[in-house]
């Protein structure tokens, strides 16, 4: 009588090698499982510090396309996802929201409010945030308000870890409160 260990390495190895065949002969591999989530979390760190936190009512992930689509969406990039510099920062909610989990951007969509740390205020319908650059960006028409009045552009840049912002595609200045 065989050890039960070596049956199940023997069975195992015939369902490989089954697996092997079919799809050598062209056989079509199950998609992977999709999986619904109601409320979830994803942290990304970078040097021990938070660099995107991502909080969604509703995730549905896609393994085998390696994206998250989210809906009900709260994030925080840099300082404002818990940092410990004194620069950067940038919160916002939006409706709905795509998480690449291999490029880790994170794209925010429909009702983009935004908030930076030292309390201006981002309105969009589109943006985008590239992990890799520290920035985040949009083509969209936006809308940035401080202190001193409204500004308007066709896009924006804004590089988080340095605190700079840059409106794209002119730029229209509304002064006073608002």
């Amino acid at each position: 009588m065989r050890p039960p260990a070596r049956r199940s390495s023997l069975a195992l190895a015939a369902v490989s090698i089954a697996a092997a065949l079919s799809v050598a002969a062209g056989a079509e591999t199950p998609p992977a499982a999709e999986l619904t989530l109601s409320g979830m979390s994803y942290v990304l760190s970078r040097s021990g510090e938070v660099a995107l936190l991502v909080e969604a009512k509703r995730a549905e992930v896609s393994p085998r396309a390696g994206r998250i689509e989210l809906a009900g969406v709260r994030a925080s990039v840099g300082t404002a996802a818990g940092a410990q510099r004194d620069l950067g920062g940038f919160e916002l909610t939006c409706a709905r929201g795509t998480l690449d989990l291999d490029t880790r951007e994170f794209i925010a969509l429909g009702e983009v409010d935004g908030r930076m740390r030292d309390g201006r205020m981002l309105r969009t319908e589109r943006l985008l945030y590239r992990h890799a650059l520290g920035a985040i960006s949009g083509d969209a028409p936006v809308a940035l308000r401080d202190d001193t009045g409204e500004y308007h552009g066709g896009g924006f840049e804004y590089w988080v870890r340095s605190d700079r912002f840059r409106l794209t595609g002119g730029a229209r200045i509304s002064q006073g409160p608002p």
